[in-house]
């Protein structure tokens, strides 16, 4: 078993050439963040509670390894009356495990922000295996400080009965609703093999592409790219339902 404890192994390019991760996605926009600011926005995320708790207690050669391997994008979100709502987005990789080719467990942190609105964070943890997605499992913060946790797909079928405490919250009504059937529903055509419909997620339609590589041969190196493409659609989802 290979264990990469706080890194991700990031390729030049996550999607295929001249179809970016996104590219179907509804009303939003993004730009990369490089540089000193990208390094900025990773330090604000590093110092959220939830982020904390969602990715343990990292020694200082991890939290280096994240910094590194982190990706940072300003998301231009349409309002309904037409105007513009700027959230910035940071993907944390927090741990890769590949077990001698047969299966690769990737985990990630997402956390979007904007303003004067709360920062919202996420985990999700995807395993590989069988030349299929095994498993989806979100993960985040409750009201109470306990984590909360829903798995969308298991055994590579959509699960029906997702925990309802994920969902609820005292003060964001409906976020984390939206957040979870977005994905669900754009997971539901992954795991069919068919392509979304026009104006949802892109997981199906354009990373099903980078996961092709990935189903054949699990491997850190022919599964990140599938993994960084996901990540980019996730805080999509969770910027949209902002």
């Amino acid at each position: 078993m290979l264990v990469i404890g706080m890194i991700l192994v990031t390729p030049a390019m996550a999607c295929p050439a001249g179809t970016p991760c996104g590219s179907t996605a509804s009303g939003v926009e993004k730009k990369e963040i490089t540089g000193m600011e990208k390094y900025e926005k990773i330090a604000f995320a590093l110092n959220l509670k939830d982020v904390q708790k969602l990715s343990g207690s990292p020694s200082a050669t991890d939290l280096k390894q994240i910094e590194d391997g982190a990706k940072v994008y300003s998301i231009e979100k349409t309002l309904e009356d037409g105007s513009a709502d700027y959230v910035t987005g940071v993907i944390l990789p927090v741990e890769v495990i590949a077990e001698d080719n047969i299966s690769v467990q990737i985990s990630n942190v997402f956390v979007i922000w904007s303003g004067e609105k709360p920062a919202q964070v996420m985990s999700a943890t995807q395993i590989f295996e069988d030349k299929t997605l095994k498993e989806l499992t979100l993960n985040r913060v409750g009201d109470d400080g306990e984590i909360l946790n829903t798995q969308v797909v298991d055994n590579g079928a959509i699960i029906g009965d997702t925990n309802a405490d994920f969902f609820t919250t005292n003060t964001e009504d409906g976020y984390w609703t939206c957040v979870a059937n977005e994905l669900i529903d754009d997971c539901l055509c992954s795991v069919l093999g068919i392509v979304c419909p026009p104006g949802t997620p892109s997981i199906c339609d354009v990373c099903l592409t980078v996961l092709s590589p990935c189903f054949y041969m699990p491997s850190l190196l022919t599964c990140s790219p599938a993994a960084v493409c996901m990540g980019v659609e996730i805080i999509y989802v969770m910027a949209m339902c902002y």
